[in-house]
């Protein structure tokens, strides 16, 4: 992983480049859109229970994965710190009939009680931090959740193209990337854990079983 200097942006910094750069993701995310339905579909047939559940997604971005989300749950609340964001994500699924309710949030201060929805859902956010960081917010979304947390992002093979794009961001997508969750999970509060690839992507699923928790 030579190819990547030394560039971390702070949270802080990641939000004032999201709202400086708002509708350029657009174009830039844009081709994740099949990739994110793929994965959903595939998580729906598995878990019929997902029209019916209230699902809580976090760094929703420009909309993409919650204008999915949004025809197979029965509520779901997108959120995420820039409001530059949310403003492309609010046109992105305008006319479209999906009942979102969008709202400031940020990932590292996830304030929702604990048990409060179904599923939680972070798609291409992860990265962004660095494994402390991760293990934290998974750790919060878990404790949020009666059910489980999905988290959808990078495959484990390194791409050119997509390390430029997150160099860019000023992530950890080359730690990211050779990081197993497979060792770490036990620290999140999950009961079980799942780790797949899926139309290119790294699915996980960190698996409340709420009789384990009292």
């Amino acid at each position: 992983m030579s190819f990547f200097p030394k560039f971390r942006r702070s949270n802080a910094g990641m939000k004032r480049m999201y709202n400086r750069i708002n509708r350029l993701y657009r174009f830039i995310t844009g081709g994740l859109g099949a990739k994110l339905t793929t994965v959903v579909e595939h998580f729906a047939a598995e878990y019929p229970d997902l029209s019916e559940a209230s699902v809580l997604e976090y760094a929703c971005g420009t909309g993409l994965l919650s204008s999915v989300l949004a025809e197979r749950c029965r509520t779901l609340t997108a959120k995420d710190q820039s409001v530059g964001m949310l403003e492309v994500a609010r046109e992105q699924v305008a006319g479209t009939g999906a009942v979102i309710t969008f709202a400031e949030g940020d990932i590292l201060n996830i304030t929702e009680e604990d048990r409060s929805y179904d599923y939680a859902f972070v798609s291409f956010a992860l990265h962004l931090f660095p494994v402390e960081q991760e293990i934290e917010i998974l750790r919060n979304l878990c404790r949020v959740v009666r059910k489980g947390v999905i988290i959808i992002d990078h495959e484990r093979k390194w791409r050119l193209m997509e390390a430029v794009i997150e160099w860019f961001e000023g992530g950890y997508y080359d730690q990211f990337i050779k990081t197993d969750f497979e060792i770490l999970w036990s620290q999140t509060g999950a009961t079980s854990f799942k780790e797949e690839e899926i139309a290119e992507c790294r699915v996980m699923r960190f698996i409340i079983d709420t009789a384990d928790h009292g």
